[in-house]
């Protein structure tokens, strides 16, 4: 889940890695929290959060600057569904 060394989102915060190349992916549900102007970027499975990361150095995300969200996959071979996006005035914690 990164573009280069010094701004992804492998910061293993609680649980086992979220990506993995096995059939464990599989079905799994998985929540993007995202707050630029709190440089917050996290991602956890979903609903019960079992693993978490979050962005490497959130002092890299710039608040004034502009943002596109872009999901990648692991290969060719990958399918996944979005389900929805849906704007919060704040997170459930």
């Amino acid at each position: 889940m990164e573009l280069n060394d010094k701004c992804g989102v492998n910061k293993l915060v609680k649980g086992p890695p979220i990506i993995t190349n096995d059939k464990s992916m599989e079905r799994k549900s998985l929540e993007c929290r995202i707050n630029i102007e709190k440089r917050v970027l996290k991602v956890g499975t979903f609903p019960n959060y079992e693993a978490v990361v979050e962005a490497d150095n959130p002092d890299l995300i710039d608040p004034t600057a502009g943002y596109r969200f872009m999901i990648m996959g692991l290969d060719a071979t990958t399918k996944m569904t979005i389900v929805g996006i849906q704007k919060v005035s704040d997170f459930d914690d």
